[in-house]
């Protein structure tokens, strides 16, 4: 049976799909400290994405994605945010926002699409 984590990770996994989107291993981009959830590309980089959906694993998730952002082999880093979550903390994540690396990206859950649709120049 799949958690409530896991169950938006292959939802979110659905949505890349239905994009053309590729998901690929998550050994693609590799850190001894950090395994993010999904990785897929757009180009010839990589797309590292995490799914938070607790607020005890922010710091930790966030944290992980800025070390991974910083590789020559990724284009972003995103941070999905469960819309549960977002809702409960919505101030302090667009503080947290504002406080990001360039490549480094937070969004709600319900944004997935439409981020990944413009980064594809599609909208």
């Amino acid at each position: 049976m799949l958690t409530p984590h896991n169950r938006k990770v292959e939802e979110l996994k659905r949505i890349l799909l239905k994009l053309n989107l590729p998901v690929l291993p998550l050994n693609t981009v590799k850190s001894g400290f950090y395994v993010c959830d999904v990785v897929t590309r757009i180009d010839t980089n990589f797309i590292p994405i995490d799914f938070i959906n607790s607020h005890g694993q922010v710091a930790f998730d966030i944290g992980g994605l800025v070390l991974l952002s910083g590789k020559d082999i990724v284009d972003y880093s995103l941070a999905v945010i469960s819309d549960k979550l977002w809702e409960k903390e919505a101030r302090d994540f667009k503080i947290a926002k504002l406080n990001l690396p360039v490549r480094v990206s937070m969004i709600r859950f319900a944004e997935v699409e439409d981020w990944f649709t413009s980064k594809l120049g599609l909208l």
